[in-house]
């Protein structure tokens, strides 16, 4: 049984996982929601325990950076899943809706991209 609240978004975003004895680890976000994310680790530093805190960055003309506490729940042998410390939900929520927003923008873009290559390729075969 899952146990998430709120949207959880797919993504694949750079991000910095900053250990209590001050190790910084570069991992990517592979989805991430209100309560919590999953980070693919790199091999050599697998191990994750206890308190983090999770440094990311929102893409866009004007990047914005975050830094969130969030507690280690499960570790895998690509990853953990983190669940943020509640007290600053509400600063994540803006966050979230202008990666939303971004994501949102970003597939619209790929499926226009896609519908006028196919527009083109049946322009061509009518043509030949």
């Amino acid at each position: 049984m899952e146990h998430r609240c709120g949207e959880r978004l797919s993504m694949r975003l750079p991000a910095t996982v900053h250990k209590t004895n001050g190790e910084a680890v570069r991992v990517t976000i592979r989805n991430l929601s209100s309560g919590g994310a999953y980070v693919e680790l790199p091999a050599d530093r697998s191990i994750l325990r206890g308190l983090v805190e999770l440094e990311l960055c929102l893409p866009g003309e004007e990047p914005r950076s975050c830094l969130w506490r969030a507690y280690v729940i499960r570790q895998q042998a690509d990853g953990a899943g983190l669940m943020f410390d509640d007290r600053w939900s509400a600063e994540r929520l803006p966050f979230l809706a202008a990666l939303r927003s971004v994501q949102r923008s970003v597939q619209r873009s790929v499926q226009r991209s896609a519908r006028t290559s196919m527009q083109s390729r049946a322009v061509e075969a009518q043509n030949s």
